[in-house]
This record gives structure tokens, sequence and C-alpha cells, in this order.
């Protein structure tokens, strides 16, 4: 497969990663890929829908096809950070749909305050939340496993 000339990933030599996610596959003369970006593999481990860790082997499956060489215990630190980034954004939703309805009951009587809405509870999650961005920032920060990363398997 080849990028169209029209893209603005056309005239790059390298990709940060050997994996892409494009909107499009479309073949003329040639086949081409649209509007594709580089998907690094740190995003993949972390926004994949399954992930499993092959401990023996030093690797990691993603989505049952996709292997990728890996150390077990950076693939359960990410799994971890998985379930924590997935729990705080479950929680994140649920309390936005409730402060949204607490402000349309407010709007009625005419009592609404903003400082009312950052309690203790909201300032925990903000500590949660500001913990899991660094413990990503910290992962995304680790140099890539010595053989490439990438085994792209068919």
């Amino acid at each position: 497969v080849l990028v169209p000339p029209s893209s603005c990933c056309h005239r790059r030599d390298t990709f940060e990663s050997d994996w892409v996610v494009y909107h499009e596959k479309v073949k003329t003369t040639r086949v081409f890929v649209r509007e594709c970006s580089s998907v690094p593999l740190q995003a993949m481990l972390l926004f994949a829908h399954h992930v499993e860790v092959l401990h023996a082997n030093h690797a990691v499956v993603i989505d049952r096809w996709v292997r990728i060489g890996a150390n077990p215990r950076t693939a359960v630190l990410f799994k971890t950070l998985r379930t924590q980034l997935n729990n705080l954004l479950e929680v994140k939703m649920r309390d936005r749909h409730r402060a949204r309805r607490r402000r349309a009951q407010a709007a009625r009587y005419d009592d609404y305050d903003d400082d009312d809405e950052l309690g203790d509870a909201a300032r925990a999650a903000q500590a949660n939340e500001t913990a899991i961005i660094q413990n990503i920032a910290t992962l995304m920060a680790e140099p890539p496993p010595k053989d490439g990363g990438a085994a792209p398997s068919r």
C-alpha cells in the first residue's frame, strides 16, 4: 500500500511506528490508504479492545491478531493503566451527567453556586486523574524494546 501524493504523510520517509490507521483504502493504478496516521505502540496498548500478555514469550497480543514484543512487566503496567483510565472515564461521564442534572434543577430554583460543584469527591477525582496522566507520561517516556517492538503478524 502507498500513501497518496496529496496526503500530508506522503513525503515522510519513516513513521514512528510500524502501524498506521487509515480512513479509506482505494485502488486506482495502485492501492492507496487515504487519511492515514502512525499509531504509537503505547496508544495501541492503551486503547485496543483486547490485550493479552504472554509472559513466557515476552510478547503482547492486541485484539487477538497483532503480536508485539514487550517486557511483561511493562505490559502488565499498561493493562493496569488501561483499567484505571477506563474507570476514570466512566466516573467522569457519570459525574458529568449528574452535574448537568444538578445544574438544571438548580437553575429552576435559581440557587446554583459554582463553588459547590468542586467538593472533596471532585478534588479526589482530580488527584486521581493527575496520577493517571503522570503514569501515562512515564510509560510513554520508556525506551522501546531492543527488538524494535513491533512484529506484524498475519
